[in-house]
């Protein structure tokens, strides 16, 4: 390519698809394109007394040459000023020309597998497995790991403080499609979502047919006990604090959206909804009063703590209780006298 070879308005397309294999620095109306390897890599800052932490790269600078100086003529035209074609170091191999930058894209497909296996919790290494299965081979996905774990991020940053608007506008969608979703917000003096009640046909439809007993579950995602077998998910609540306040406002959304107390409500020993049980699923309105009951598990639990790990771990007395708690053939008298 000599000097004077011009290139036309349509050979831009091809120019802008070239520059990503170079790095772009402007120059005196133009501008000069450089090689990924061009320079050296310094290890200090700008005062040239400490070091500067660098990301580990395959690809280190080794002061190459090459280069393309392109100026700017009138009329939307380019002709090449200067060119070196000469590398000091090799180029890349066959099986390598994959991971270069202008070879990757992080295409629609790939993004979606990023953007879905997030939402259930899938890291990047295992979407980008999968991806490799899908494709056949790692050759085959067009992208490395490094590049989904960067769309990620690039996905968090997007998304950024507008993940509450998000979910809020989320939730007017089905309540327009659907008038049975029920769902009730709250936020503070700076416009931050602090309290959050949301409850789908479905949950309503299970609390009318077996919401005679609900467990109010405050530690789920906690400890190991999440689910048993037998229980159904009813309406679901996100309390930015565990205050009377908030349980209050919860438990009467609760109420509000299923048109009725239950009759037995289980909780754990929590002193803020020991104030706000009765009060929010008391006989108001002409319903029935919930009774209230603490949640055998959580009574269990704290049985070490108060009687000591000698007597309950070192012993059957734990054996010995569990026995009598769960059996429904005991009377009052056998139970005190053990």
């Amino acid at each position: 390519m000599s000097k004077n070879d011009q290139l036309n308005p349509q050979d831009n397309l091809e120019i802008e698809e070239k520059i990503l294999l170079f790095s772009r620095r402007k120059v005196e109306k133009g501008e000069e394109l450089t090689g990924e390897r061009e320079g050296f890599n310094d290890p200090k800052d700008d005062n040239g007394d400490k070091v500067v932490q660098r990301r580990r790269t395959a690809s280190q600078r080794c002061g190459c040459k090459a280069k393309m100086v392109l100026k700017y003529m009138t009329g939307g035209q380019y002709f090449v000023f200067s060119f070196v074609e000469l590398h000091n170091h090799p180029l890349a191999s066959e099986t390598g020309r994959q991971f270069l930058r202008v070879n990757r894209e992080m295409n629609i497909n790939l993004r979606n597998i990023v953007f879905d296996s997030s939402k259930v919790k899938i890291g990047c290494s295992t979407s980008f497995s999968f991806a490799k299965e899908l494709a056949g081979g790692y050759s085959n996905v067009g992208v490395t790991l490094r590049d989904f774990r960067n769309f990620n991020r690039d996905l968090k940053a997007f998304v950024g403080e507008k993940d509450g608007q998000m979910l809020i506008d989320k939730f007017k969608v089905n309540q327009k499609n659907s008038k049975s979703f029920y769902f009730a917000y709250d936020v503070d003096s700076a416009g931050h979502l602090t309290k959050l009640f949301w409850a789908d046909p479905i949950s309503r439809r299970n609390f009318e047919l077996y919401g005679d007993a609900v467990s109010f579950d405050a530690t789920f995602d906690t400890n190991k006990s999440n689910s048993t077998c037998g229980d159904i998910s009813i309406p679901a609540c996100l309390l930015s604090h565990e205050s009377i306040a908030d349980y209050t406002w919860a438990f009467d959304h609760f109420v509000k959206s299923m048109g009725r107390n239950p009759v037995v409500i289980i909780t754990d020993q929590c002193a803020a909804m020991k104030v706000a049980v009765p009060a929010s699923f008391s006989a108001k309105n002409g319903l029935i009063a919930s009774k209230h009951r603490l949640c055998m598990w959580h009574v269990i639990q704290k049985f070490p703590v108060k009687l000591g790990n000698p007597l309950c771990k070192e012993t059957d007395f734990m054996e010995k209780m569990k026995n009598y708690i769960w059996s429904s053939n005991v009377e009052i008298h056998e139970f005190e006298e053990g």
